[in-house]
C-alpha cells in the first residue's frame, strides 16, 4: 500500500497547498486530497512530476510504500 506525507512535506518546507498548486499546476483540490489521502485511488504520473519538479525532491520524500498486511 502506498502512503503519501505530502502534508508533512508542506509543512516542513513552509509552502501551503495553494502555494503549491500554483507552483505546480496540480489543483488545490487534488493537492487536498493527497495531503489528506482521501479519494486517492490513484495518481497521475504528471502530479507526481509536478510535484516533485515544484518542491524539489524526488518522490520517496512524500509518497511510502507498506506491505499489504495479510
Amino acid at each position: 500500500m502506498f502512503r503519501f506525507e505530502l502534508g508533512r512535506l508542506l509543512k516542513e518546507q513552509g509552502i501551503s497547498q495553494s502555494e503549491l498548486s500554483a507552483i505546480s499546476g496540480v489543483r488545490r483540490a487534488r493537492i487536498n486530497q493527497i495531503c489528506n489521502e482521501k479519494n486517492v485511488s490513484r495518481v497521475e504520473m504528471w502530479h507526481i512530476d509536478a510535484i516533485c519538479n515544484a518542491l524539489g525532491v524526488e518522490p520517496w520524500h512524500w509518497i511510502k510504500w507498506e506491505p499489504d498486511e495479510e
